[in-house]
């Protein structure tokens, strides 16, 4: 059947290939971004889960540990940063209410 002068099943074929084409390009090329992502986000996950488990052991009242940065500049080395200079200070402030002063 022609429409329009276009041979409607020669579009259909077309659309097939082009489908193929797509599946053996795209798809593989899809699969080394996506690997990275997940090993990105494991990473991220188990410095979260360090900061986690620093701070519990923090609230169960070991004041004096410190979380360590990773050195990478993040996010997440920002958020250690800040929790561990608010230790130095509450432990400034615990300090001087023992003492009196």
């Amino acid at each position: 059947m022609i429409a329009a002068g276009v041979d409607i099943d020669q579009n259909r074929g077309s659309k097939k290939s082009y489908r193929s084409h797509f599946r053996w390009t795209v798809g593989p090329a899809a699969l080394p971004g996506i690997g990275g992502s997940l090993t990105l986000s494991r990473a991220s996950l188990r410095e979260a889960h360090a900061i986690g488990r620093r701070t519990q052991a923090i609230i169960a009242d070991e004041l004096n540990r410190r979380t360590p940065t990773m050195d990478a500049g993040d996010d997440l080395d920002r958020l250690t940063g800040t929790l561990n200079r608010m230790l130095d200070r509450l432990a400034v402030m615990v300090e001087s209410f023992a003492t009196g002063q």
